[in-house]
């Protein structure tokens, strides 16, 4: 992964950690009062947060380049026929799909009174 895609990733993960936060206490305080609105609130479990951790390192190691060119020349030698085919039939199938689909009819927003 590019230093700019880490980056943003990194961002957008701490964001969703931030609103997975957000929804778990609306969700603990909607829990306190599940009896007298007589609805069952779900349970959530929260996101990993040892995935940021991760990708600070990954994005602080000094060393971040050649350990991304290393990986990027290894996974490139470990590529069998086979693979390559079966990434090629995907890609193939998924872009005659793209070119299948209708064009989109512009929609209307509802009104409400």
């Amino acid at each position: 992964m590019a230093k700019t895609d880490a980056e943003r990733a990194l961002r957008i993960y701490k964001t969703f950690v931030e609103r997975t936060n957000e929804v778990i206490e609306y969700l603990s305080e909607a829990k306190s009062l599940e009896h007298a609105m007589r609805l069952q609130v779900p349970n959530v479990k929260h996101a990993p947060t040892g995935l940021t951790q991760a990708l600070e390192e990954y994005l602080n190691d000094p060393d971040f380049e050649k350990n991304r060119q290393q990986y990027l020349e290894g996974r490139g030698r470990g590529k069998s026929f086979s693979t390559s085919a079966a990434t090629a039939s995907a890609s193939a199938s998924t872009s005659k799909a793209v070119e299948a689909k209708p064009p989109a009819q512009p929609c209307s927003s509802p009104s409400y009174p």
